[in-house]
């Protein structure tokens, strides 16, 4: 078999993420990377292929992130982060996780740092940020 490009490996990660408790979870949409709707306003999950290898043990990382649109809790204009909706939203992916939701597919997958909540100011929104690393022997 020969080795699998990233867009082919990017759609089976987005089937991955698309069919998730986390999926579930979130009141948008799940978009491959630079497809999400710039004015969306909804809790949206975006998946990116970072990087790969193609030797006979392919690897590589994807990006799971998870959009949370920021609340003005005092009327006064200013945006903070929805902390209780983003720490929900959290756990769902670090459970998520924890039940290897690849065991139904061919990759072997670890958790590549700890979910994290990260501030995008530019659209008032906050995402939830969970790097996949991904391995698979090509046959």
């Amino acid at each position: 078999m020969s080795a699998l490009t990233s867009l082919e490996i990017l759609a089976e990660f987005y089937a991955m993420v698309k069919g998730s408790p986390i999926a579930e979870a979130v009141n948008g949409e799940v978009y491959y990377s630079h497809t999400r709707p710039r004015d969306s306003e909804k809790e949206d999950i975006t998946v990116a292929f970072v990087t790969g290898l193609a030797d006979q043990m392919q690897t590589g990382v994807i990006a799971v992130s998870i959009y949370v649109p920021d609340i003005k809790p005092y009327e006064n204009g200013v945006y903070v982060e929805d902390m209780e909706r983003t720490k929900v939203l959290e756990r769902i992916a670090q459970d998520w996780l924890d039940a290897h939701p690849e065991a139904e597919t061919r990759y072997y997958v670890e958790q590549q740092g700890t979910v994290a909540t990260i501030e995008d100011k530019d659209i008032h929104q906050h995402f939830i940020s969970v790097m996949l690393r991904y391995q698979f022997l090509n046959e």
